[in-house]
Formats: structure tokens, C-alpha cells, sequence
């Protein structure tokens, strides 16, 4: 029987792992796997509410349009699955009901070992219990969003001798920036933050050693997903549980190993949502086990070709008073006044403004027009899909970078 393990992290954000060129921190064991793997350079979640961005991935659908009884064979894959997570939250919700079993996994308060150290463990082996029930194991972990555990020791991974020492905080830090905000302060949560990402990776590699030992690599499909960003003051806000759509926010690491056949891991540059990737995980878990990669046509899987009924090339994020949409060219944030008026747009450009500093929506207006042109193509497609027709958005403008 195929398998699947993914493991999805709150607080994940493509700042924090090596393969998206993250300087922060140490990830050696999450850029082996993505040597590895198929990985997304531009998946962009559709909210940065982790519970929303989890529920597109199970249902296969949009944050715009969720349904939670729609039939795929992905969604019967789900169906077959446990769900493992330390969020009792996200174990209430009506999306975790898709899954056959959900076990909820709480800390036991002992010094042995991190709570994210507790949820891999606890899950492996339920899962390996009763991996001939179940296919598909999804551990869900609330992330940076959780205690901040770690060894502090692991706080001063990046502080000098001159450097202050770091917060001893438990509790995730949230505050505003402001221009008086000593930056030292930002530093100290990054070094925090950096301390529990340097123990997410060491379980990681701890996980795929199990998965090795278990014999299970050849046909155990693995995926690292992070379901939403942790803001480092780049937008005025350092934390907080429903951050602004901005790119900190909404740009995840999102990785698939597909067995161990791939020599050399394949990265994909085109913009892809939460919605879309079961499609993709459903085809591999549907093939024979037998020489898998042989069954699964990956030059289909990494098809490059955007606006068609399968690939919009395109995303959306949404909350209740702003849009963000990304292009390959440009990223666009609108955000609607209280009092209702025409909403303001903030405008970047892409690729080179990777964290979104400078704003040019004064210099560029007729790409802004563009943008929210195409932010309305794509509040229409995705609140009443069809896989009938392109949205029909393509245009040279959004989509080659200006030089």
C-alpha cells in the first residue's frame, strides 16, 4: 500500500529554511529533503489563518469557496488518513473531521524533550501501529505558535559576544514596531525564533532516519508544509495570531519526496495554492508500488505552463478587509478602509523585492489597475470554480519582470 507522511508547521515561513535562502538559522536536515524532493518555490497560502490554509489542502478547494463535501480522489485519501496534531483548536474544527482518526497530542510538562520532539514521536509511532489501516498520516504542528521550548542555548546560535542576550520568553512574543522600537528587541525574537526552528529541523532529520530504518522510503510519499508566515517586524508587527497579507505572512516552504527514486531534487517556480496540491499527491499515491516515479509523470507534475483550466499561475489571499494577489512579476495588497472607501493598493515587484519593502503603487498605477483587474478575475474563479475554462488573466505585464 502507498503512504504518505506530511508533517505541516505554523509559523513556517520560507524565511527559515536553507533551501529558500534563509540566512537566519541552521536547517541542514530540511534542505537534504528538499535535495530531494519536488519543491515549490512560489506556493503562497490563501490566508494567513493556519486553520483556513489547512482546510484548502484537505478539501481541495479555495478559502473563497470552502467545501467541505466535495469528492476527489484526494479528499478520499484524506478520508483514509489520521490526523496527529498538538492544536486543540484546529481538532475541533470541521475541517479535521475529513479524516478517519484525529489524535490530539498534549505536552506532558517533562524536561526529556521539545513538545514538536513529542508530536513526531507520538505520531510515528500511532501511525506505525496501525500503518496497514491507515495511508496517510498528517501531523500538524501549531509551529512558532506554540511554546518556544527549545534549548535556550539555541537562542545564541546567532548572537556575538557583543550581542545582548536573548528574551527567555515560553509564551510566543507579539508586539507593534514602532520607530522608537529598539531593534535589538526584533533581534532578540529572531534568535528565539530561530532556537525552536534548529529543533523543528534536528526532529525532522530524527523522522526520516525512523522512515528509513521502518524500510518505508521507496513508497512513502514525505511533505514539509508551512501553513502561514511569523512575521519579524518587515510590516510594522513582530508575531501576532492573524498577521497582515503580506509576503512574510503568505510565502511557504512546501516540499514533496516522492520516495527516494528522484537523484536530484526539481524545483518548481510557478505560483501554486494550498487548493492544488492534492491533485498532484493523489496521482503518486494511486500508482503502483512498483517503480513509483516510473508510474508518475513528473515532467506533467512540473509543468510550467500557467492560465490553463489545471494552473492559474496566479494567487490569492484573502481576510476580512484585505486581498493579496501575486503574479509572477508584481505582488498587490489591498486593504478596504473602514468607512468603505476605494480600497488602497500597495504594490512590489517580484522577484527582487522578495520581502516587499518598497512600495511603488504612485509610480506604477497602470499595473495596479492590472492587479486588482486580475484580483477580481480571480475572486470570480475561485468562488464558483469550473474546470472549464482558463481564468484568462495572462498578461506580459504581470508576468515578465520590469528591467
Amino acid at each position: 500500500m502507498k503512504k504518505a507522511i506530511i508533517l505541516s508547521i505554523d509559523g513556517l515561513g520560507t524565511n527559515l529554511v536553507g533551501a529558500y535562502g534563509n540566512s537566519l538559522c541552521p536547517t541542514p536536515n530540511m534542505n537534504t529533503l528538499a535535495s530531494r524532493s519536488i519543491c515549490l518555490d512560489q506556493f503562497w497560502a490563501d490566508s494567513s489563518d493556519p486553520h483556513v490554509v489547512l482546510a484548502s489542502l484537505w478539501t481541495g478547494t479555495h478559502a473563497l469557496n470552502r467545501d467541505y463535501d466535495c469528492f476527489s480522489e484526494w479528499t478520499e485519501w484524506i478520508k483514509q488518513g489520521v490526523l496527529v496534531t498538538d492544536d486543540k483548536n484546529l481538532v475541533e474544527s470541521t475541517a479535521a473531521n475529513l479524516f478517519e482518526r484525529v489524535l490530539l497530542v498534549e505536552h506532558q510538562g517533562t524536561d526529556e524533550g521539545t513538545e514538536f520532539e513529542e508530536l513526531l514521536e507520538a505520531a510515528l509511532g500511532a501511525w506505525v501501529a496501525e500503518s496497514q489501516m491507515f495511508s496517510m498520516l498528517w501531523i500538524h504542528s501549531r509551529g512558532l505558535r506554540g511554546p518556544w521550548d527549545a534549548p535556550y542555548s539555541y537562542r545564541k546560535i546567532m548572537c556575538d559576544e557583543e550581542d545582548p542576550e536573548p528574551p527567555q520568553d515560553i509564551v510566543p512574543i507579539s508586539f507593534a514596531v514602532h520607530a522608537s522600537t529598539d531593534p535589538d528587541e526584533i533581534f532578540g525574537v529572531s534568535c528565539a525564533v530561530v532556537g525552536q526552528v534548529v529543533v523543528m529541523d534536528q526532529a525532522i532529520g530524527e523522522l526520516l532516519g525512523t522512515i528509513r530504518e521502518l524500510s518505508q522510503e521507496n513508497d512513502t510519499l514525505v511533505g514539509l508544509i508551512g501553513v502561514s508566515g511569523y512575521p519579524l517586524g518587515e510590516h510594522g508587527m513582530v508575531g501576532g495570531e492573524s498577521p497582515a497579507l503580506y509576503a512574510e505572512s503568505l510565502h511557504c516552504p512546501c516540499l514533496f519526496r516522492f520516495g527516494v527514486d528522484m537523484p536530484v531534487g526539481v524545483r518548481l517556480p510557478t505560483i501554486m495554492q494550498p487548493h492544488e496540491m492534492g491533485d498532484w499527491l493523489a496521482m503518486w499515491l494511486n500508482a503502483e508500488i512498483e517503480n513509483p516515479i516510473d508510474q508518475v509523470d513528473l515532467t506533467m507534475l512540473c509543468d510550467e505552463t500557467i492560465d490553463t483550466p489545471n494552473r492559474i499561475g496566479a494567487a490569492i489571499a484573502v481576510s476580512e478587509n484585505e486581498d493579496f494577489v501575486a503574479a509572477p512579476a508584481w505582488s498587490c495588497r489591498f486593504t478596504t478602509p473602514p468607512n468603505g472607501s476605494q480600497p488602497q493598493a500597495e504594490l512590489f515587484a517580484k522577484p527582487d523585492d522578495r520581502w516587499e519593502q518598497n512600495e511603488i503603487s504612485i509610480r506604477a498605477t497602470a499595473i495596479v489597475e492590472k492587479m486588482q483587474a486580475l484580483r477580481d478575475k480571480l475572486v470570480s474563479a475561485h468562488s464558483s470554480p469550473s474546470n472549464a475554462e482558463p481564468v484568462n488573466w495572462l498578461d506580459d505585464d504581470l508576468v515578465k519582470p520590469s528591467r
